[in-house]
């Protein structure tokens, strides 16, 4: 998910890639059209590494893991639970699957929580590292909005229905 704040720009990227070929000759429209080419298959292989944001290729590998997550909170809470609100960091698959009212934690998906929420202390630069990632919930507005169980990134542990169903 590391360039999906890009996707804006590219229809004004072809329209002008568009109209850059119409002025070019033939042999450059080649050369232009190559070039695009090669960068298009090296983006499939290199990836820079953004420090706390998950690449798509690790997201892939944790869907298994949230979806276990959300099986596992279906089959203590039942599957047509709406009683139980969650806050949660990774926004799509565990509400998904699960079906719970959910908050954004991050704001991505709340602008109450991307403008007001708590701002997020970054590890590098001025501007921080992590875009779209920089402001959080509030304990008050989770309080607000009546969340009962937090879920940041997810990590598997060994936790037993019971437990769960005691908390």
């Amino acid at each position: 998910m590391e360039f999906r704040f890009l996707m804006p720009s590219f229809p004004l990227a072809a329209v002008l890639a568009g109209g850059l070929c119409g002025v070019l000759k033939t042999r450059w429209k080649w050369a232009l059209a190559g070039v695009l080419a090669a960068l298009s298959l090296l983006h499939g292989t290199w990836q820079h590494p953004y420090s706390g944001i998950q690449s798509i290729r690790e997201l892939k590998d944790r869907y298994g893991e949230w979806r276990e997550i959300s099986d596992m909170f279906r089959s203590v809470f039942g599957k047509d639970c709406k009683d139980v609100k969650i806050g949660v960091t990774c926004a799509g698959v565990i509400p998904f699957y699960t079906g719970f009212p959910s908050v954004d934690l991050l704001g991505l998906n709340d602008r109450d929580i991307a403008v007001n929420g708590e701002l997020i202390k970054m590890r590098a630069g001025a501007f921080g590292n992590r875009p779209g990632h920089v402001r959080m919930a509030s304990w008050e507005m989770v309080a607000e909005r009546g969340v009962h169980l937090l879920i940041n990134t997810p990590w598997i542990a060994e936790v037993s229905p019971d437990a769960l169903r005691a908390m």
